[in-house]
């Protein structure tokens, strides 16, 4: 993928890498472009976006964690924060292939 393409698809997603959030995976994902996304980043950028994802899943997870329990019953936390874990473990899954890929380019 060329530069050109990727900012055309970071434009057509409206991705601003500095306000990243779960829910920009969950588009990307439902539109079948995530694995072109995930082409584009730089391994600063996937920690980057993994930073801030999991930031948003420490805001809710806390929130549940200490909040009333008549206000957040058991299936808040499923349907809100355990998808939120899932993409974080997607983030990651990526990171750790970029990484594998850098030290194989540089066994060469």
């Amino acid at each position: 993928m060329i530069k050109e393409e990727i900012k055309t698809l970071r434009k057509a997603f409206n991705i601003d890498m500095e306000n990243f959030s779960y829910t920009d995976i969950e588009d990307l994902q439902i539109d079948c472009r995530l694995s072109e996304f995930w082409k584009s980043l730089t391994l600063s950028e996937c920690k980057s976006i993994l930073n801030q994802v999991q930031k948003e899943y420490d805001k809710l997870d806390h929130e549940y964690d200490d909040g009333d329990p008549l206000c957040y019953p058991p299936d808040w936390w499923d349907k809100y924060v355990q998808p939120i874990q899932t993409v974080i473990t997607m983030i990651e899954d990526h990171h750790d292939t970029l990484v594998e890929q850098l030290e194989e380019s540089e066994d060469f």
